[in-house]
């Protein structure tokens, strides 16, 4: 499968569980992306796979903001 996003060092927040996370979503962006250049019929399927990820992944970043008092988290939700 063709790779359009790849991980790189710089996005490394040194927090262990956001990089997994992060390389997840990479994961799957390039998954719906390969989906939709082939025609492939699963497409709905990867979309929504991708959409749901997405709400998890933010939810869980919100979640460890509010661990760390993180002073932005208010700008996140927007």
């Amino acid at each position: 499968m063709d790779e359009q996003f790849e991980w790189e060092d710089r996005y490394d927040l040194h927090i262990n569980n956001m990089n997994a996370e992060h390389k997840i979503l990479i994961k799957k962006m390039n998954h719906l992306l390969h989906t939709w250049k082939n025609n492939d019929p699963n497409i709905m399927e990867a979309f929504t796979d991708f959409a749901e990820y997405v709400k998890k992944h933010f939810d869980s970043e919100e979640e460890y903001m509010g661990s760390i008092d993180y002073p932005e988290i208010d700008s996140h939700h927007k």
